[in-house]
């Protein structure tokens, strides 16, 4: 991925998170409008205690020109605010849009490369690209323009109403104000990734270690996880001490800049200049002007940190979408004959797991997988979903599957795997997942024809029962039993199974497998570890030294 500059990042999200949004497009020019005006007159407002002084002291103020000043002033606060309320809109959308594509993202991965990727890591770069977008958006609109406008009025306006050398320096002292805040923020940016490096490795330990919950309480290993956890903690909380009091140094010489500003100001017009041109109107225009650049430059440091670390978060995790390649490829509509594999090849690493292998499966056969621990049942099983890129050739109906649309393809077959997780919501939607749109009397017709209905009914709210995060609330054969109740709901034509009944009882086993094996249409590939059950196969393949071989049924049936 080539690298690229924070103008080329800003243009970026710019473009894709402002001028790509159709409702942002009706509003961003008005909104504009409506922020040079506020500005304008927020200026203009500042410009009139001059005025005011002036008349105070030579006891000329009317009523009219006081209204005139309270009327500057409360336009101004209202057309600020507003424009800024109605600014908000952009970051908050830029963040919507930008954590949606960052879900889209990880969801699009192909298996081996979700599989490579910490789910700690995942949820950090989904809200830290959120917040990055958000956060670039905000300084953009809400910080850096109206800051533009400010200093572009505030220069006209101290232009025509004090000298030369009182410009001269209140724009040495602004140049000074961002030179240093800058270097200084640059500074604080290299302490901000190690932070986020730090907080990657945090959120990864608390990742594993909550998802082991069970294997930790059991071994009694609590007092080490925990230790393990906190000794990363202590780094995060070293580097995040570090970086907040460079913060504090930051806003201690953003401090001594200004405030050095006024007093020479105030020194130079009020004891060097001659009597004659001694103003103390002058003065309280000095004390206004400068007390208005100071509020809207004050935030630079935040504003510019802000800033860097967006484009800095925007640039860490923007990975290139994966290419979904349809140039070559062939759309596929029913299955039909035969799904074959030629010369399958697979390892890890240096070790092969399978090597040059071939067999056939015709439609509506029952093929059981069977073979040793390890020895590649789950691979190979694997490798015919396509999820971890196997070496050589898969034909469905004389079709590659590499050619196949990935759409179409995942039309055709689906995966039940051994240890289902489901989603925190109820049973119905868990098996209704992906097809809601089916009636609910077609969800309970199924059930009924699995002999799986009653089941469910028995569970504490029936078919609305909550499954809890990743199913907890249920037991491992009642998530078994919804996945079944899915994988039939949606009518793929084969049924990929990885010892998918483990956690069911002989009799639930039985019951299922033998009404599979009455679904003539239905294609199934099953890792079969209960040798009982191969009486409700067609074709039984053993796995065995990197080799798949055919057991003949009379065979099976003499052994």
């Amino acid at each position: 991925m080539n690298y690229k500059t924070d103008i080329n990042v800003l243009k970026d999200i710019v473009k894709k998170y402002i001028f790509s949004d159709p409702e942002l497009q009706k509003v961003v020019i008005p909104a504009l409008a409506v922020l040079i005006m506020g500005k304008f007159i927020q200026v203009k407002a500042a410009a009139q205690v001059k005025d005011l002084s002036e008349l105070i002291k030579d006891k000329h103020l009317s009523f009219g020109f006081l209204c005139k000043f309270g009327f500057y002033m409360l336009v101004s606060i209202s057309i600020s605010e507003f424009s800024s309320a109605w600014l908000c809109k952009f970051g908050q959308r830029g963040y919507r849009n930008a954590a949606k594509d960052g879900y889209e993202y990880y969801l699009r991965l192909h298996p081996t490369d979700y599989s490579s990727i910490g789910k700690g890591t995942i949820q950090n770069n989904i809200k830290r690209r959120a917040s990055a977008v958000k956060d670039t958006i905000d300084v953009l609109t809400l910080n850096f323009t109206p800051l533009i406008f400010t200093l572009i009025f505030s220069f006209w306006n101290i232009f025509h109403n004090m000298n030369l050398k009182s410009l001269l320096l209140i724009c040495f002292a602004i140049f000074l104000y961002i030179y240093l805040t800058i270097k200084i923020t640059i500074w604080r940016n290299k302490i901000r990734e190690d932070l986020i490096e730090s907080t990657n490795k945090n959120q990864n330990i608390l990742i594993d270690g909550l998802n082991n919950f069970e294997v930790i309480y059991t071994s009694a290993t609590e007092k080490y996880e925990i230790n393990r956890y906190n000794k990363y903690l202590k780094v995060t909380e070293k580097e995040n001490t570090y970086l907040t009091r460079t913060m504090y140094f930051l806003n201690f010489v953003q401090g001594i800049i200004w405030e050095s500003a006024i007093f020479i100001l105030i020194f130079f017009n009020y004891f060097v200049m001659s009597k004659n041109d001694k103003n103390i109107s002058e003065i309280g225009y000095i004390l206004t002007m400068t007390g208005m650049l100071k509020s809207s430059l004050f935030n630079i440091g935040f504003m510019y940190g802000k800033y860097k670390s967006g484009i800095m978060n925007f640039r860490l995790t923007n990975k290139p979408s994966r290419s979904i390649k349809t140039l070559g490829k062939t759309k596929f509509g029913e299955f039909k004959k035969a799904i074959s594999v030629y010369d399958l090849t697979m390892c890890y690493g240096d070790k092969i797991i399978l090597e040059s292998v071939n067999f056939n499966i015709l439609k509506g056969e029952k093929i059981a997988l069977i073979g040793s621990n390890g020895c590649g049942k789950s691979t190979l099983l694997k490798s015919l979903l396509k999820l971890n890129g196997a070496n050589g050739y898969i034909f469905i109906d004389d079709h590659d599957v590499e050619r196949i649309i990935d759409e179409d393809f995942r039309k055709l077959i689906t995966y039940i795997p051994q240890n289902p997780t489901l989603f925190d919501e109820d049973v119905k939607y868990n098996i209704k997942y992906n097809h809601q749109k089916v009636f609910d009397d077609a969800m309970y017709s199924l059930a009924s024809k699995m002999g799986l209905h009653d089941d469910i009914v028995r569970l504490n709210a029936g078919y609305e029962t909550l499954c809890g995060e990743n199913g907890t609330l249920l037991s491992g054969g009642e998530r078994q039993k919804i996945f079944f109740l899915r994988a039939l709901l949606s009518e793929i034509p084969v049924l990929a199974l990885d010892e998918a009944t483990s956690a069911l009882d002989k009799k639930s086993e039985e019951n299922i497998f033998s009404r599979i094996s009455k679904m003539k249409d239905l294609t199934v590939i099953a890792i079969v570890h209960n040798l009982e059950l191969l009486k409700y196969f067609d074709k039984i393949l053993k796995v065995e030294n990197r080799k798949v071989h055919e057991i003949p049924l009379n065979e099976l049936k003499l052994n």
